[in-house]
């Protein structure tokens, strides 16, 4: 019997999912800090319920080749005083316990743009090196919030709680070609990914 209507049918499978995948790419994608105009959410980092660092974030949803200068490269420090000991886990193999009164150096940055979400790189690190590399997930339109560690809490929601829809870039946006991005670990992406709770 002939293999052929087989590898013909696989073919076309392939080729189906690679003009799929092509379209979900050509999607417009959201980028912060940008200077295009689009909504805002506010970034809240929070330790023991109390706020460390707060943040206004302009976005603007465009098309992935479109970014090649503005603040989408841009990176939120922030740091803090515990009052108490921390453990760390999900970066470095074994115990990772910091003593009361170190302040770790924190910084939230684009990591990377997808067409209904961003995704926020996390790290966390002090003298002896990095504790956290994570990540959490914003959405434009909806409160979403991600425990990095025991009482350390990232939370990202529309401005003043107004919900949005994508904002249609301007075909004068396209000014060039693809933004770089830091990078992130991808075999940890997907726990990463299902610690953000999305706020109804």
């Amino acid at each position: 019997m002939s293999r052929r209507p087989y590898a013909l049918t696989a073919l076309l499978a392939v080729a189906a999912s690679l003009d799929g995948s092509s379209a979900k790419a050509e999607q417009p994608v959201w980028y912060w800090f940008t200077p295009w105009g689009g909504p805002t959410i506010d970034l809240e980092v929070r330790f023991d319920r109390a706020t460390i660092c707060q943040s206004k974030i302009p976005l603007c949803h465009v098309d992935r080749g479109s970014i090649k200068v503005g603040g989408h490269d841009r990176r939120i420090h922030f740091s803090f005083q515990p009052h108490r000991e921390n453990k760390w886990s999900g970066y470095r193999d074994g115990e990772d316990v910091t003593k009361a009164g170190i302040s770790p150096d924190g910084y939230l940055w684009e990591a990377g743009a997808d067409p209904e979400d961003i995704l926020v790189g996390v790290t966390l690190s002090d003298a002896k090196g990095i504790h956290v590399n994570a990540i959490h997930v914003a959405l434009p339109h909806k409160r979403t919030e991600t425990e990095i560690a025991a009482g350390l809490v990232i939370i990202t929601r529309p401005e003043d709680g107004v919900a949005t829809e994508p904002h249609k870039p301007a075909q004068s946006m396209r000014l060039g070609q693809g933004a770089q991005f830091a990078p992130i670990l991808r075999p940890r992406l997907e726990t990463a990914l299902s610690n953000s709770k999305e706020i109804a």
